[in-house]
């Protein structure tokens, strides 16, 4: 299987150099076409203390909806402790499987001094192949495939 086809990788929410209590949302991901979602958090360094960050996916089926009136997905969050020690350069995974909603955001709730590196989506089991990939977020040279010769 060749996932650069059947799977979408985008970049939703780059480096957040803030830290306090703070809550971002990504940008909106169209789920049209695809029947899954899977979200990657990264955290960063914790400035010299400790915090927590919730990542959640919340839904709605308007693509003009503000942020704020996006519904909570039950079962769709995760939240880490982060340390200056143990959790830097460590990454959550949410993974949402049919979602009943058509636009997906995630939402970032941080306390305390937790930086966060960025949160990538991967859109899976597209209606149809090969899937294109965002070109504001990745560059396409990037992509390469490789076939192994014998």
């Amino acid at each position: 299987m060749n996932l650069s086809k059947s799977v979408k990788n985008t970049l939703v929410s780059g480096y957040l150099s803030s830290t306090g209590a703070v809550t971002h949302y990504s940008a909106q991901i169209d789920m049209c076409g695809f029947d899954g979602l899977q979200l990657k958090g990264v955290l960063g360094t914790t400035a010299g203390s400790s915090g927590t960050a919730a990542l959640s996916l919340v839904g709605t089926n308007t693509s003009t909806a503000s942020s704020t009136d996006y519904s909570s997905i039950t079962g769709a969050s995760v939240t880490i402790t982060a340390t200056t020690a143990g959790t830097t350069g460590k990454f959550v995974l949410l993974d949402c499987p049919k979602p009943r909603y058509r636009y997906l955001k995630a939402k970032l709730t941080r306390v305390g001094k937790v930086r966060w590196q960025g949160t990538f989506a991967e859109q899976y089991s597209p209606a149809t192949e090969p899937v294109t990939q965002s070109t504001t977020t990745i560059k396409t040279a990037a992509v390469l495939t490789v076939y192994q010769t014998t």
